[in-house]
């Protein structure tokens, strides 16, 4: 006790501590926790950090979404059994691939629009082998293939298919998003996990066993749409019309069977995506906040 408090006979209150106070000793008081307030980042720094985060995601995801477009093609317009299979199942294809073009065949930069993600299937689909399926574009590169796009049907080419990227979108977040919190809640309440990479690469499995599910029929639909040949006079695709036209061919010459070609593969990526996705943003957005950045 200071001289000060000494004076005023009442001595002076301690600075509160930044994040406990704690009843005395003894005194049966239960303890009180205060929490800091969680810095929150600008929106800019949201969207780059989760924008980046996804970019890292796709470099380790991408060798699953190679094996799906092959797999999706496989067949294309025939009925289950009267094809030669390429690939039998998904570690098949990973071994053909590997073997024949490298561990890394195939891959591109994360999508970010239609015109990439039109490159970017018909780069996946493209094979020099006699494990080639579904129609043969022939790219050189990425920037080849915007060229010949270009030159074959003009600007509007570029956005061909957007019309079956838009119901997967769609679909594909809306039960990724519903589920994954979902999944997170159930696994809380019933089952020993705590907060950590432990519950959330959990979550992400089972939330991409429903998103693979719901979203696969719309997967192919967008694979085949995109990977189309096309009408050299009418700028048209020449095996599909529409959205809807696609989903019936495909339903009436390889069945139920033929929307969910590709799903095992879809279901690998979806999960470990999610997860590296969520660790890579917790990582990039921990300096920001440490230092509460303001823009």
């Amino acid at each position: 006790m200071t001289n000060e408090d000494k004076a005023s006979g009442h001595p002076r209150r301690a600075a509160e501590p930044a994040v406990e106070e704690r009843g005395a000793q003894g005194s049966g008081q239960p303890t009180a926790v205060v929490k800091k307030p969680q810095p929150s980042l600008p929106p800019i720094l949201k969207y780059g950090t989760g924008a980046v985060a996804t970019m890292g995601a796709c470099i380790f995801s991408n060798p699953l979404e190679v094996i799906k477009t092959r797999m999706q093609l496989q067949g294309e317009m025939k009925s289950y059994g009267t094809y030669t299979k390429s690939y039998r199942n998904v570690f098949h294809a990973g071994y053909l691939i590997f073997k024949n073009e490298g561990a890394v065949s195939g891959a591109v930069s994360s999508c970010f629009g239609s015109p990439f993600y039109l490159v970017k299937t018909q780069q996946q689909a493209q094979c020099a082998t006699q494990a080639a399926v579904g129609y043969q574009h022939h790219h050189k590169s990425g920037l080849d293939a915007f060229r010949g796009i270009l030159h074959e049907s003009g600007v509007k080419g570029l956005w061909r298919g957007v019309t079956g990227s838009i119901p997967r979108l769609i679909v594909g977040s809306s039960v990724q998003l519903s589920t994954y919190s979902q999944s997170r809640e159930v696994l809380q309440k019933y089952t020993p996990m705590e907060e950590g990479v432990l519950l959330h690469f959990s979550a992400s499995m089972l939330a991409g066993m429903f998103v693979a599910v719901a979203m696969n029929p719309f997967d192919v639909v967008a694979t085949r749409l995109y990977n189309q040949p096309v009408d050299p006079k009418t700028k048209k695709g020449l095996y599909y019309r529409s959205v809807g036209d696609c989903l019936v061919k495909i339903f009436r010459t390889e069945g139920l069977r033929g929307l969910y070609k590709g799903v095992m593969p879809l279901y690998l990526r979806l999960g470990p995506h999610t997860v590296l996705t969520f660790v890579f943003w917790e990582q990039l957005r921990k300096p920001f906040e440490q230092h509460q950045v303001q823009l």
